[in-house]
């Protein structure tokens, strides 16, 4: 019976399978309901919203990925600059033939999703690759290129020349296809590969797509392969030299100075004085490790405002060779944050505010500014340019010094003024033949740099001379002295002239004037013949004779243990005659002292001697020298 009535109360097995599936039914039609219901809301309130499939159809290389910041470039302003292009960025705006606009969706950055749309204009992209593609040489200049460096001395030095302005030209080409300029830096752009796939005008090339990404990649291993064999010491700084230049596009001014715990004392009192001529620039000290430049030290010049000190050993591999002393200037420049540098020597000072060098015509017009050295060791080193330089020679070689047969040395390096993005491929070459090329070995029969010119100084004109970069300037003004007469005899004030020189900068606008004639200033003189003054500071003059700036420190001897040096005595200033004279009016003395010879003792305007003394009374309150 309980069988029975349980059997009574259950539904059949067709009737309750008929059932289930009516439900089902409904359930599915009520789903499909919603489904279209949502469809309609969400394309009412997106009208602009691409479908799935148009996105896959638009998606692929004519899409680019957001290019990557260069070294030194800074995120947050990269964030804002990409938000910028998405508010000027309207769906309805048309594009040209050869651009494509689409919008990507991005993943979710920081719990919120965006959007960027990106243009890329290809027409401009595909003729920076042809002219890319041009500049691709034969097999064997490839070959050429990429072979290890084993020559030593002059041959060196020409087949670096020959090097790095075979590099130039691919730098250009390359720089032109790879670096986007922008409102806060400029980036590199990583997707040549799928634009090449994408482009309409690339389509067309007569390599095809297949030849043109072959072609792409034997330029970019040249490139790259010869930057890594030239120049492989700033690895530990930037595996990409491109990304380091265009990092410098908007770096700025500032002075950079090297200096090791010895020099602290020059810097103590240079630096304040620079401050009180108006100089607000920001200063970098460059060093090379804790014994170089130890913390308290370190400590009390960051404590100078607006002084930044910066440790070169960790940025240059020198592997094989040692980084130190001189050399290290074109490195402390290259490596400084700054686009334009007055780089100066830790026993410099300034008459005027250093900022003006920046406004001098000379710099202006090539964005390279050195000072010229003394005249001494009258030496022919024409037969040493011809060996060295490709030809033809330039106009501005054959005006030095080294050509005439003056004199051996033609640049005093304590002051260089450099814009470093415009010359940033000779630097790398100035800094080559400082580092791993600098020193020579007699018994492996290896000549260095050093072995060739003077120390670090010659090789800034040289080494833009060898990349074929003329667009440098040596300052107009005169050498001199200033110290004490040493023959004290005077007599009643008289006025004279005197053979300056050229009273302006020669610069690449200058090397067809022939309007560059010597010049006379009027000098109020004493009334001897001749006079000689011995001192360790060197006197640049500029184009009215005055006096700009020296080196040297302050004291008598600044080799001397620091409580035992002296203070010099500033009295008179002297300027080196231009006129060749036998014997010759410089003879060379002990502990960097010289001594000039000259027809006239000059007096320190008013202004002058005001800085002068500001000068010494810093340096006593900083307790400087011993006396």
């Amino acid at each position: 019976m309980e069988t029975e009535a349980r059997r009574a109360w259950s539904p059949s097995k067709d009737g309750f399978s008929k059932s289930t599936r009516s439900r089902k039914f409904d359930d599915i039609v009520k789903v499909i309901c919603v489904v279209l219901l949502v469809t309609l809301c969400y394309v009412m309130v997106f009208p602009q919203a691409p479908s799935a499939t148009d996105m896959l159809r638009s998606a692929g290389p004519a899409i680019v990925d957001a290019p990557m910041p260069v070294s030194g470039a800074s995120g947050s302003a990269y964030s804002r600059s990409r938000q910028q292009t998405v508010m000027n960025t309207r769906p309805e705006q048309t594009t040209s033939k050869h651009q494509v606009a689409d919008t990507v969706k991005t993943p979710p950055e920081m719990g919120h999703a965006k959007e960027s749309h990106q243009t890329v204009d290809t027409s401009n992209i595909a003729r920076s690759l042809r002219r890319v593609i041009d500049l691709i040489p034969d097999e064997l200049r490839i070959t050429d290129l990429l072979r290890p460096i084993t020559t030593s001395g002059e041959a060196r030095m020409r087949d670096l020349g020959l090097r790095t302005r075979a590099l130039k030209k691919l730098w250009d080409a390359w720089e032109s296809l790879h670096v986007i300029e922008g409102p806060h830096g400029a980036s590199i752009r990583s997707d040549i590969l799928q634009i090449i796939r994408s482009s309409p005008e690339i389509a067309t090339f007569d390599e095809g797509i297949a030849g043109t990404i072959r072609s792409y990649e034997t330029f970019r291993h040249l490139f790259q392969t010869m930057t890594n064999i030239m120049y492989p010491y700033f690895s530990p700084f930037t595996p990409d030299l491109v990304s380091m230049r265009a990092s410098f596009k908007h770096a700025g001014r500032g002075l950079v100075f090297t200096a090791g715990d010895g020099q602290a004392p020059f810097l103590m009192t240079s630096i304040p004085t620079f401050r009180k001529l108006g100089c607000d620039l920001p200063i970098e000290v460059m060093y090379l490790g804790e014994d170089d430049l130890s913390s308290d030290v370190r400590e009390a010049l960051e404590g100078i405002p607006g002084v930044t000190t910066r440790d070169l050993s960790p940025m240059i591999s020198d592997e094989g060779w040692h980084l130190a002393g001189w050399a290290a200037k074109p490195y402390a420049i290259m490596m400084s944050t700054f686009r334009e540098v007055i780089f100066v020597d830790a026993d410099s000072f300034f008459f005027v505010n250093p900022t003006n060098f920046f406004e001098d015509p000379a710099y202006v017009n090539t964005g390279a500014l050195f000072f010229r050295d003394r005249r001494i060791f009258p030496e022919d080193r024409r037969p040493f340019l011809k060996r060295i330089l490709p030809q033809p020679i330039s106009k501005k070689a054959q005006s030095t010094r080294f050509w005439s047969g003056e004199s051996g040395h033609m640049q005093e390096a304590g002051v260089v003024v450099v814009d470093k993005y415009i010359h940033f491929v000779s630097l790398l070459l100035v800094t080559r033949m400082n580092g791993p090329d600098r020193d020579g070995d007699k018994d492996k029969e290896i000549t260095g740099t050093y072995d060739l010119v003077y120390g670090d100084k010659e090789t800034f004109w040289l080494g833009f001379e060898l990349a074929g970069d003329t667009s440098y300037s040596f300052h107009g003004g005169d050498c001199g002295m200033m110290g004490r007469v040493k023959d004290n005899s005077t007599g009643p004030s008289t006025t004279k002239q005197y053979n300056t020189g050229p009273t302006k900068s020669l610069s690449d606008e200058d090397e067809d004037d022939d309007s560059l004639h010597n010049e006379v200033t009027t000098y109020h003189v004493a009334s001897a013949t001749n006079y000689t003054m011995c001192a360790p500071q060197l006197l640049h003059l500029d184009l009215e004779g005055r006096p700009l700036w020296f080196n040297g420190w302050l004291a008598k001897d600044k080799f001397k243990d620091r409580k035992k040096q002296e203070y010099a005595s500033f009295d008179h200033y002297m300027v080196e005659p231009t006129d060749l004279r036998e014997p010759g009016v410089w003879d060379m003395g002990e502990a960097n002292t010289c001594c000039l010879t000259a027809d006239a003792v000059l007096t320190f305007h008013e202004d002058e001697r005001e800085v002068i003394d500001m000068i010494m009374s810093t340096a006593r309150e900083k307790k400087a020298l011993g006396v």
